[in-house]
């Protein structure tokens, strides 16, 4: 179950994990390298107390750069339920993207309050731990959280945004561009009333073309009026080309 790079460059890696029969208070779905189970690593996600007790599914995406030898593989953890099973109907994939590229690996760098309405997530860090880095040549702010096209172009994103006591009747994310929060950009996430009131986990991806100067940042939606962006969460973008 690891992929071990023959090539030193960046990797773009993404799992889909069914569980069955799962009744522990959260789970967790981690791509470690190395074996290294750093959570913040921005490559992880979270189900609270509303994770399925007979089937569900999680999913992690996101970028990381690999020496020759090195590997990544996926671990999941299980709070309490020492009895359940990671079903057939999972998968993983690992594409090299390059020695070389446009982009970063992001995890929020500790815990953000909000409250009612949109938020864009500020406050993100691309140094750590071994899976987060920044080569975009200044495109990234880890202050304001955005990602400002230095060349026109085709940009891969994606977002894995833990939030923790949200009790709202739904929430949203947008990974937006230029802080529109068009919900029919294809790159929306909602959950309504089965969203965990404890931890939870929004999740969006795809390919955007931007001009330049245009930015992609993420924004989550709440009706809650006190709710955390916590740091277990992650953003990744990195530049495919002109055409």
């Amino acid at each position: 179950g690891r992929f071990t790079a023959m090539a030193t460059g960046y990797y773009r890696v993404s799992t889909n994990l069914r569980f069955d029969g799962n009744s522990g208070s959260y789970a967790r779905v981690l791509i470690a390298k190395g074996g290294n189970t750093d959570l913040n690593n921005g490559l992880h996600t979270i189900k609270g107390n509303r994770l399925s007790t007979d089937y569900d599914s999680m999913t992690a995406s996101g970028a990381v750069h690999l020496s020759v030898g090195e590997y990544v593989s996926v671990w999941v953890y299980s709070q309490s339920d020492s009895s359940w099973r990671v079903q057939r109907e999972s998968g993983i994939a690992v594409n090299f993207l390059g020695a070389s590229i446009v982009g970063m690996q992001a995890d929020l760098n500790g815990s953000r309050h909000h409250g009612v309405g949109w938020k864009e997530i500020t406050g993100w860090r691309t140094s750590g731990t071994s899976t987060l880095f920044d080569v975009s040549a200044g495109a990234w702010n880890n202050g304001n959280g955005r990602f400002t096209a230095k060349d026109a172009g085709f940009y891969r994103v994606h977002a894995n945004m833990r939030i923790d006591a949200d009790s709202g009747d739904h929430t949203r994310l947008v990974i937006a561009t230029s802080g529109n929060t068009d919900m029919n950009n294809g790159l929306h996430a909602i959950k309504g009333n089965g969203l965990s009131s404890n931890y939870g986990v929004l999740a969006a991806g795809g390919v955007v073309r931007l001009s330049v100067g245009q930015y992609l940042s993420v924004f989550i939606f709440s009706r809650d009026g006190s709710w955390h962006a916590q740091s277990e969460s992650g953003f990744s973008v990195s530049f495919l080309g002109t055409s």
